[in-house]
């Protein structure tokens, strides 16, 4: 028996395979041919089995739940347009110019209000004096 034909025998008991079958209800896992899931197993295994320079895997337990955190570093090996990749496109500049307007808007603001506070401050404090003066005065 030749080593393809084999493997072909061997694939429904193949661990990756029985996996992929428990995701899968057991009417539908039945029609896939020996070809279609060796071509299965070899994409997926393809897209999962990457290496990556950096494959941090934290899993952190918050309150009753727990969430993961992932952080893979690795060389690009997806081929993307040059477009997407580009930072100061039309839409990211508008946002970053309407970010420091509003910004500047908020910053002359705020400053205003302390103003504002500190002037009625001092003419609360000259009308309290104004009005210790007639009291003192009526005394």
């Amino acid at each position: 028996m030749s080593q393809n034909q084999l493997r072909k025998n061997s694939v429904k008991h193949d661990p990756f395979v029985h996996k992929l079958f428990t995701n899968i209800p057991p009417e539908t896992a039945a029609k896939f041919t020996n070809t279609q899931l060796t071509e299965l197993k070899r994409v997926l295994t393809n897209r999962v089995a990457k290496y990556h320079a950096v494959d941090i895997r934290l899993s952190i337990p918050f309150l009753k739940q727990r969430f993961y955190v992932v952080l893979l570093i690795g060389k690009e090996r997806v081929l993307k347009n040059a477009s997407e990749y580009k930072i100061f496109t039309q839409r990211n500049s508008v946002l970053f110019v309407a970010s420091f307007l509003l910004t500047i808007i908020s910053l002359i603001n705020a400053f205003n209000i302390l103003k504002n506070a500190s002037t009625n401050e001092k003419h609360l404090d000259h009308q309290i004096q104004a009005l210790q003066q007639l009291f003192h005065n009526k005394l």
